[in-house]
């Protein structure tokens, strides 16, 4: 049953990551600065930008008032959004949820914003119903950049590895997996390692960083600014 669920995660996230030269992973440790990073860099670039940054669902942001403030914020908004895990949502919030999707593709379409778009999606795993959708509608084929925020764990997710190797397959070289050596054990190290065609980047990449989140930080921010200089 395992090996099936993660054959169909494959496939469904094949033509995301065939989004060549827009498409950057960020994985660190637990409360290291990620989505801090991520957003901050993204906001440089406000003209005509329209961001999606998934996050908690809070009983403090409903999915109503996340529709109301997308409608009187049409040229530049970030939506907070994501929903708890599938055994946390029943019928009537999963609708509400998909609602909510269709709803934004209206507006953006409405105002030609699919080409000025930077999604970014926290814990992704969460998402392959709505990425399904997306992607079957043609969403990301004209967006600035696709984000995905995860963190790495050894024990519980396999999410993270899947990702990287389908990834490097499919030849997209620039997915940032960035890992904190004073955060993780020397056994966690060694597994995370195999995960990569280059040891030695590797090795440069879990050096470089100490557990001290503005080092992090300023390390994703730095690479942002490579890979997409219009966010600078």
């Amino acid at each position: 049953m395992k090996k099936d669920i993660d054959q169909k995660r494959k496939e469904l996230w094949r033509p995301f990551i065939q989004a060549k030269n827009k498409l950057v992973s960020v994985v660190a440790a637990r409360r290291t600065g990620k989505s801090t990073a991520v957003i901050q860099k993204a906001l440089q670039h406000k003209e005509n930008t329209y961001i999606v940054y998934s996050h908690r669902f809070t009983k403090e942001l409903s999915l109503q008032k996340m529709i109301e403030w997308l409608n009187q914020n049409k040229i530049h908004a970030t939506v907070h959004f994501r929903p708890g895990q599938p055994t946390e949502l029943d019928l009537k919030d999963f609708k509400i949820y998909m609602t909510y999707i269709d709803r934004l593709v209206e507006v953006m379409r409405q105002d030609n914003f699919a080409k000025n778009v930077h999604w970014i999606f926290e814990e992704p795993e969460l998402f392959d119903e709505t990425l399904e959708y997306m992607d079957s509608i043609d969403m990301f084929d004209h967006a600035l950049s696709v984000t995905l925020i995860g963190t790495y764990q050894t024990k519980k997710d396999t999410f993270t590895k899947q990702f990287h190797q389908l990834a490097e397959k499919e030849g997209y070289a620039q997915v940032i997996d960035i890992y904190d050596s004073g955060l993780f054990s020397s056994k966690e190290i060694r597994e995370i390692k195999k995960w990569y065609s280059n040891p030695e980047l590797f090795e440069l990449e879990c050096l470089c960083l100490k557990p001290r989140k503005n080092k992090i930080l300023n390390f994703i921010k730095s690479t942002y600014h490579n890979i997409f200089p219009s966010l600078s």
